[in-house]
């Protein structure tokens, strides 16, 4: 189980496929129901908070208050919880674990566009956590902690609303 805190409210996932809102000193804020257990959970920065979480295969985006905005599939397939970890960087990129062989890290746009991955040759990407600068990700596995360097792409400025469109 995994929880976040920024901007002041706690997400916590159950097992019970709930989402539990609660403010930092503990008072309840309400709750929402998933389509599935989660995870972990991770906030996306000011201005908006969406609530991100992985399921068995599936990554879901709700607003802070619990209406799913959207969700994909992070292929890979494989047995019951193969996604394990999930961050979001202060550029609002969702990083992902696979916990089950091939392990993996993959990262996507808040709208859940594929923009790359991570040559993870681990066996168990338990979960990730992201520089503020989303220029590093380190994954966590039984044992170990790698690092990684995001390779950035060049955009060329006619395609810049396209790409902005992504992220919205």
């Amino acid at each position: 189980m995994d929880s976040s805190v920024p901007g002041g409210v706690l997400y916590v996932p159950a097992d019970n496929a709930w989402i539990y809102r609660y403010t930092a000193d503990g008072s309840f804020l309400g709750s929402w129901a998933v389509p599935e257990a989660i995870r972990h959970v991770a906030v996306a920065p000011a201005p908006r908070r969406d609530v991100f979480g992985v399921g068995r295969d599936t990554v879901y985006r709700w607003a802070p208050t619990g209406s799913l905005v959207t969700s994909w599939s992070a292929e890979g397939g494989g047995g019951s919880y193969s996604l394990c970890g999930l961050d979001v960087g202060a550029d609002g990129v969702v990083y992902v674990t696979r916990a089950s062989e091939p392990a993996f890290v993959k990262y996507y746009t808040p709208r859940g566009a594929f923009l790359g991955s991570f040559p993870y040759t681990g066996t168990y990407a338990h979960d990730v956590a992201v520089t503020d600068d989303g220029r590093r990700a380190y994954v966590i596995e039984v044992g170990w902690v790698r690092y990684f360097d995001r390779v950035e792409t060049t955009v060329a400025p006619a395609s810049l609303g396209k790409v902005k469109a992504l992220f919205r």
